[in-house]
């Protein structure tokens, strides 16, 4: 008897395995229930017979866990039809805890997984379909198939999101497929790897390298605190196991953009594994991303290093690109005639890294700091000449040739010496004059604005960038009788690092680290041009629709200082995906700013505030005009200027209340791609 039951058993599965082969075009999972699993109309009695039999703790034969679990798979595959997902997977799960040895309903939840394939979904389903064909060599060819399909959807996936530039995401799908396969695939998706990684995040193309996809990092955790609260000791595996765990919490909030939670399960992931390079690479990475070349994330990296492991090349990678940017940095500066711009970098090197680097970072710091000594001995001399005091600038130019002779001021004191006049500028009626005049600055006039500047590099697209901010904040605010035609605004851009410090100081306004800054009263703004590209795109547009603000409602403290800033940061020409980003998670964690709080404020927020403020105020503006255009941004000013509180302004000049404009304001927040 027992051999007749094997018997058509296997005649079934064979038949079952020919028909899914020859099925071209039609559903594989389908055809499969259909063909193997046979309609069950007793599924629901199967399923309430295997509960009861659970519930008595009954042993149940081979053929009984294979009867009950097909009955899960066919209730699953009705759901299926039904388009019911989640639901299907859940019944194809189930069906394997009854029966593990069911090559059917591996094969049905892998199918369902490579139906909505995706970065969570493809492990899984790759899983699945070499299970089924394990457990039933006869679906080898089937599975085989599937595969195939899988690895050309991953490819095309890949391609897509280059073409889309989430090269995060092209990386991971060429990971998946590594991790999974051999051969040409294997050896196609490294190459395409190495392309597509210049341009992904360091961080997830690690993470996704070294700690594989672990959906239950969370059971991970709680084991590791569980241990932890019993005094129990680990071995060196389970540390690492826990660790990595940690890790991988920590990437799946960087992923949301929770970059504070991310640094503390990174932090957690060191504590629990002193050993584990990851966690290290992940910090320096993290600090990297999101405070620029700083001495903290440097240090991780090169803890990382110094672990050893498989990491090492990795994090020598960005260490090397980060000496590269900083030299980079250093020579630009230079280039622009400004050694005090390129000083920081230079000690910075020589502070935080060893060998060469430092060695070679030490030479041109002295040579840097010798050039600064050197300008402002000719600035002096300049100075003194210029005011008649010829015996005293003489003597400066001759202490300078002296000392300095082999630098840039140096070079120019000799030739001064020989003869050459200094040439004098018209003075400025400014709080920059002294500066312009001192520095021999040209002017370049447009329709609405003076250029004031030393390098040709940047004085027309300053110019340009002007006219550009002005005609689209006027729109904005629909602001028709501005005229600056006859008293025009006047743009000063600095070079020198140590006369911008200065000029910031005396002129009292202007925080330590800013790098531009506005006096609306006066139509005048002041920018540092040490980063080029930051300077036109983001100073410069910011600062101007200060002034043009400040015009446009005579008094600017009549306006929310969220309103002041967003629109600036609006204007910026920069990409603000990040400030979203930020926004969207400090929403769906709670952490957003409420309307009347943000509505308060009278001077910037500290601590870890500031960022989310600058964010909200920016995604609160681009929400007016998106949904209210430029008419209810116009409209809302209108109001202000009448020195009425905001929320009747939102009233009046929109037709909401307060809590409809602010729930809408959080509804285009979530919606916002």
């Amino acid at each position: 008897m027992r051999t007749l039951t094997v018997v058509a058993a296997a005649a079934v599965v064979i038949a079952w395995a020919a028909v899914v082969q020859s099925a071209a075009g039609d559903d594989p999972l389908a055809v499969a229930v259909e063909r193997y699993a046979n309609e069950d109309e007793n599924y629901s009695q199967r399923i309430k017979e295997y509960l009861a039999a659970q519930a008595e703790d009954k042993a149940l034969t081979a053929e009984e866990k294979r009867r009950y679990s097909n009955a899960y798979v066919y209730y699953g595959y009705l759901l299926y039809r039904h388009d019911k997902a989640m639901d299907a997977a859940q019944r194809f799960r189930e069906a394997i805890v009854v029966d593990e040895g069911n090559p059917l309903a591996h094969y049905c939840l892998a199918l369902l997984h490579k139906k909505f394939i995706s970065l969570q979904t493809f492990q899984p389903a790759v899983e699945g379909l070499r299970t089924a064909a394990k457990l039933d060599p006869l679906l080898k060819d089937s599975c085989r198939e599937q595969l195939v399909e899988i690895i050309n959807t991953a490819k095309d996936k890949a391609e897509a999101a280059i073409k889309e530039k989430k090269e995060n995401d092209a990386a991971r799908w060429y990971l998946l497929l590594i991790r999974n396969f051999d051969g040409k695939t294997k050896a196609d998706a490294l190459e395409k790897l190495a392309v597509v990684e210049e341009a992904a995040d360091p961080l997830v193309v690690t993470v996704e390298r070294y700690a594989e996809e672990d959906p239950t990092y969370g059971q991970r955790i709680q084991e590791h605190q569980a241990a932890h609260a019993q005094g129990a000791s680990l071995t060196a595996e389970q540390k690492r196991r826990y660790s990595n765990a940690y890790v991988y919490y920590g990437y799946v909030l960087y992923l949301r953009n929770d970059q504070n939670g991310a640094a503390q399960r990174f932090r957690e992931a060191i504590t629990v594994d002193k050993t584990n390079p990851l966690p290290l690479f992940c910090l320096g990475r993290l600090q990297l991303k999101y405070f620029g070349v700083n001495k903290e994330g440097v240090a991780y990296l090169r803890a990382a290093k110094e672990l050893g492991g498989a990491l090492t090349p990795s994090c020598q990678k960005q260490l090397d690109a980060i000496v590269a940017w900083l030299r980079e940095q250093a020579e630009a500066s230079i280039k622009r005639g400004s050694y005090i711009g390129a000083e920081p970098y230079y000690r910075f090197l020589a502070a935080n890294f060893e060998g060469e680097v430092k060695a070679d970072a030490q030479k041109k710091l002295k040579a840097a700091e010798d050039e600064i000594k050197a300008e402002k001995m000719l600035r002096e001399a300049k100075y003194l000449l210029k005011r008649g005091r010829d015996i005293e600038g003489k003597k400066k130019l001759d202490e300078l040739i002296t000392t300095y002779a082999w630098t840039r001021a140096g070079e120019e004191a000799k030739k001064i010496r020989r003869g050459g006049k200094i040439d004098e500028k018209p003075d400025v009626e400014s709080p920059a004059g002294e500066y312009a005049a001192r520095e021999r600055w040209i002017d370049l006039e447009t329709a609405n604005c003076i250029v004031y500047y030393k390098s040709t590099e940047y004085a027309k697209l300053v110019a340009k960038r002007v006219e550009e901010t002005l005609k689209q904040v006027t729109e904005q605010l629909q602001y028709t009788k501005l005229d600056w035609h006859k008293d025009k605004c006047k743009v000063f851009v600095f070079d020198d690092a140590e006369a911008w410090a200065e000029f910031k100081s005396k002129s009292g306004a202007g925080s330590e680290w800013a790098a531009g800054f506005a006096y609306p009263t006066l139509r005048e703004i002041y920018m540092d041009s040490s980063d080029l590209e930051y300077m036109i795109d983001n100073i410069l547009p910011h600062e101007l629709t200060h002034v043009i603000h400040r015009e446009y409602v005579r008094d600017d403290t009549l306006l929310p200082l969220w309103l002041l800033e967003g629109l600036a940061v609006h204007n910026e020409f920069a990409k603000k995906e990040e400030k979203h980003d930020m926004v969207k998670a400090a929403l769906a964690s709670g952490h957003l700013i409420p309307l009347n709080r943000l509505t308060a404020f009278t001077s910037y927020p500290g601590g870890g505030s500031t960022a989310l403020f600058y964010a909200e105020s920016l995604v609160l503006v681009e929400f007016i005009l998106d949904r209210f255009g430029n008419t209810g941004l116009a409209n809302i000013h209108k109001k202000l200027r009448k020195a009425e509180e905001f929320e009747k302004v939102v009233k009046r000049a929109l037709k909401l209340k307060i809590e409809e404009f602010e729930a809408q304001w959080h509804e285009y927040i979530r919606t916002k791609q």
